[in-house]
């Protein structure tokens, strides 16, 4: 049931594609009308019953919901943890570990250019962190 309710939900996001692409062509070629008819018209339409099917889905999982549309990093995580044996805790520390000491790896690694080197460390710990605030944040 939950796995017919998330098919409907994939189809409506794919027509809701295929509409803004139709919307997209029919802007380029000029013809307004036929636009303004699929973007004010199909594509809320398509909108409305996408939220209604959502809502649908949630009020119907209770919030405990067997499928999900998205694979997270914590499923990934899961997964190799129950491949290898090796803990999640583990698997995900060693990413935290590896940053920590990225300068130190670096400095062993290249000679001479330690400005430079802690430089680049510091760009991709700052860039890292950025990209997990940012998904914390969704």
């Amino acid at each position: 049931l939950e796995k017919d309710e998330m098919g409907r939900l994939q189809d409506i996001k794919e027509e809701i594609e295929r509409v803004n692409l139709e919307v997209q062509q029919a802007e380029r070629d000029y013809d307004l009308n036929r636009a303004a008819e699929l973007k004010y018209g199909t594509l809320m339409e398509l909108q409305k019953q996408l939220k209604a099917a959502e809502a649908a889905l949630a009020a119907r999982a209770g919030g405990q919901r067997m499928l999900k549309e998205e694979v997270t990093e914590a499923d990934i995580a899961e997964i190799i943890s129950k491949w290898t044996g090796i803990p999640v805790s583990k698997l995900v520390a060693s990413e935290r570990e590896k940053l920590l000491h990225l300068d130190d790896e670096l400095h062993k690694r290249v000679v001479g250019q330690s400005d430079a080197v802690e430089a680049v460390a510091d760009a991709i710990q700052r860039s890292r962190w950025v990209v997990d605030a940012i998904q914390r944040m969704r």
